[in-house]
C-alpha cells in the first residue's frame, strides 16, 4: 500500500480510520508507515485542529485502536490546538481507563486551565472521576488562585462532604461557605 499512497494520504487515511473505528486498516497503516503521533490532517468536525490520531480514537471511543496507536508509540499526552491531551476527551467518555493504564498524565491543563478531571466532572461521568482520583488526579488544585464553584462541585460531586478534603486549605473558608457558593443559582 505504501507505494500507492503519499505521506499526506497516508495521513489522512489513519485518521479516518480511527474515526471509524477500522482497526485493521489502523494496523495495516501503521505497518506501511503512518505515523502514530503528531497532527492528523483528516480533521473531524468536532475536533479542534492538531489532533492526533490517538485524539480521534479517543474522541470516537474505539478502546482497541487507542491500544493499538499506544503499542506504536502515539504520544498518551499530545495537545490539540486547544491544550487537550486524548485523556481530556476520555474522560468526557468511556475510555479513561485505557489511557490511564498506559500511563496518561492526569493533571495536565488545556488551555481554559480544565484538567480531565474537570471535563470528566462537567460531563458527569462519575465512574472516569473515580479512575482519575485513583491514579492521583488532584481534586484540590484551583484553576484560579482562588476557591472556585467549580472547586466546590468536585468535592461534592466526590460524596457531598467537603470535610474530607481539607475545607481550609483554600482561603481558610469553612464547609458552609463553600457549600454556600456552589450552589446554583
Amino acid at each position: 500500500m505504501r507505494g500507492q499512497l503519499s505521506d499526506s494520504d497516508l495521513n489522512w487515511a489513519l485518521g479516518y480510520a480511527c474515526d471509524m473505528g477500522d482497526e485493521d486498516a489502523v494496523r495495516a497503516l501503521l505497518a506501511d508507515g503512518a505515523p502514530a503521533s503528531g497532527p492528523s490532517n483528516y480533521k473531524r468536525e468536532t475536533l479542534p485542529g492538531a489532533s492526533t490520531p490517538l485524539h480521534i480514537a479517543v474522541h470516537a471511543q474505539h478502546a482497541g485502536i487507542v491500544e493499538c496507536l499506544a503499542e506504536k508509540g502515539a504520544d498518551l499526552d499530545a495537545r490539540d490546538e486547544a491544550g487537550r491531551t486524548p485523556l481530556h476527551y476520555a474522560a468526557a467518555r468511556d475510555v479513561v481507563g485505557m489511557l490511564l493504564k498506559l500511563g496518561a498524565a492526569v493533571d495536565v491543563r488545556d488551555n481554559a486551565g480544565e484538567t480531565p478531571l474537570d471535563a470528566a466532572v462537567r460531563e458527569r461521568r462519575h465512574a472516569a472521576v473515580v479512575a482519575l482520583l485513583a491514579k492521583g488526579a488532584q481534586p484540590t488544585q484551583p484553576i484560579a488562585p482562588k476557591l472556585t464553584p467549580r472547586w466546590v462541585r468536585q468535592v461534592n460531586m466526590l460524596g457531598g462532604s467537603t470535610q474530607r478534603v481539607q475545607p481550609n486549605n483554600l482561603r481558610g473558608l469553612q464547609p458552609f461557605t463553600m457549600q454556600y457558593w456552589s450552589r446554583d443559582t
